[in-house]
């Protein structure tokens, strides 16, 4: 019988799984569960009893039961505990601050214009102009990004921020700030197989990998791809938003029609969007620079 692997993790358990379910050997050895850990999803004892192999990321002593000291103290002698890393990454989007009760994604610049209770076309041009002085610290932004990564990567046995460091600014490494995008995931996959003694991902699944969360791609502001040396920015560069692509000045939009609309669902907001629905072509020609 395969043995039982608990993947505890955010949304970038579920590519992960896929990953290494897609390795003849580790399938042959393993099932997986992704457990999803930011929704405090249930684990039972009689699981964690049969589980062998525990892939997690940290949940720190605020979660009280659900977190992993508390988890790791109920696993069995025998199970094998690897912390995997949660990646994050705001050098893209400097100005993202966690506001769900205003807006998913939300971006602080945007925010600080609305609360001025200026037109919406009027926070659209201001924003997309990019000459407001919250864009001169971008730079720093992005390196205490990566040096707060740096810093987690510390405790683990899995390695990611060589990869990110390297090739930041010439491909974009993540869809969101908590999305990592292809490369990343594909070289967590194979440090984690390398760890438990497997071989690298086969050729061909690399190459036919296709990321669950590629559909939803937050644009990056061209103005922030400038002062970055981004390679793929730009005013005229489309990004996919849920089977649609669109520019960053299309997505502010839409981000603004969203706050207008009342709606802090923003990736359920867009896929309406691109589905016609809250009035889009007139917004876009109301916002158009």
């Amino acid at each position: 019988m395969p043995e039982h692997c608990l993947l505890h993790a955010n949304c970038q358990g579920a590519p992960l799984r896929d990953l290494l379910l897609s390795h003849p050997d580790f399938a042959r050895r393993f099932t997986v569960r992704h457990v999803v850990n930011y929704v405090r999803e249930p684990i039972t004892q009689e699981e964690l009893d049969r589980t062998s192999l525990y892939l997690y990321q940290y949940l720190g002593p605020h979660f009280n039961d659900y977190s992993t000291a508390s988890f790791l103290a109920r696993l069995p002698a025998k199970t094998m505990a690897v912390p995997i890393p949660n990646m994050f990454f705001k050098g893209y989007w400097p100005f993202w601050f966690s506001a769900p009760h205003l807006i998913d994604f939300a971006d602080s610049v945007l925010e600080d214009l609305f609360a001025r209770a200026l037109e919406p076309h009027m926070i659209h041009a201001i924003y997309c102009k990019g000459r407001l002085e919250e864009f001169d610290g971008v730079e720093k932004t992005a390196m205490d990004s990566l040096a707060i990564e740096r810093e987690k990567e510390r405790s683990l046995p899995v390695s990611y921020t060589g990869v990110l460091e390297e090739y930041w600014q010439e491909e974009m490494l993540f869809y969101t700030v908590n999305h990592p995008a292809v490369r990343l995931t594909l070289h967590v996959a194979d440090a984690i197989l390398s760890l438990l003694g497997f071989s690298p991902l086969p050729p061909r699944v690399k190459t036919q990998f296709r990321h669950p969360d590629a559909e939803f791609c937050v644009p990056v502001h061209p103005e922030v791809g400038r002062r970055l040396g981004l390679s793929f920015t730009g005013k005229n560069v489309t990004y996919p938003l849920f089977g649609s692509r669109h520019t960053h000045a299309e997505f502010v939009s839409a981000y603004i029609a969203c706050r207008l609309h009342g709606v802090t669902n923003l990736p359920a907001f867009l896929r309406e969007w691109n589905n016609g629905e809250h009035a889009q072509e007139p917004l876009k020609r109301t916002f158009q620079t």
